[in-house]
């Protein structure tokens, strides 16, 4: 088995979302699609004012220095999976992600941030170095009532198939 493709396929993933115009125009900004997802602020310490604190903070969307910070629509990797793809003649994986979508805007924001990533990443032709990518097909997706916060997440989950170069 050759190298592992996922940091390659992670990168180009990340990368196809923060160039492409649709998905930017719903979550505003390149700045907004990291690369881990948020843990919930309701787990953190407290602030003076009794309002719970991420222990993350900047690029990774929590509350930076005990601030609260409005909340924005932001688009992280999930967890993933790497499994061996191979026969004889090929050595390649198969791999299962996952992008966590969060919007303060509700469902519908939810749903259309959903609609503009599928349509950028089903079927897409990414480049991975030593990698070619065969397939990337949107599975299945599952949306959440916005938690106490107000934030509506949704979780997509994509599968993958890489063969080396």
């Amino acid at each position: 088995m050759t190298v592992d493709a996922s940091w390659g396929l992670h990168r180009a993933i990340l990368a196809a979302l923060r160039e492409d115009k649709a998905v930017l125009a719903c979550v505003g900004g390149p700045e907004a699609i990291g690369d881990e997802s948020r843990r919930p602020c309701g787990d953190g310490p407290q602030g003076k004012d009794g309002e719970k604190i991420c222990g993350q903070g900047g690029e990774h969307g929590g509350r930076e220095n005990g601030k609260k910070d409005e909340a924005h629509p932001s688009i992280k990797l999930g967890a993933s999976s790497t499994a061996c793809w191979h026969s004889a003649t090929f050595d390649g994986q198969e791999h299962t992600l996952t992008l966590d979508l969060e919007s303060p805007k509700g469902d519908m924001a939810v749903r259309q941030m959903a609609a503009a990533v599928i349509e950028r990443l089903h079927d897409a032709d990414l480049l991975i170095p030593g990698h070619a990518l065969i397939e990337l097909q949107f599975e299945c997706s599952e949306t959440h009532a916005p938690d106490a916060q107000g934030i509506t997440h949704c979780r997509m989950f994509f599968k993958a198939l890489t063969v080396s170069d």
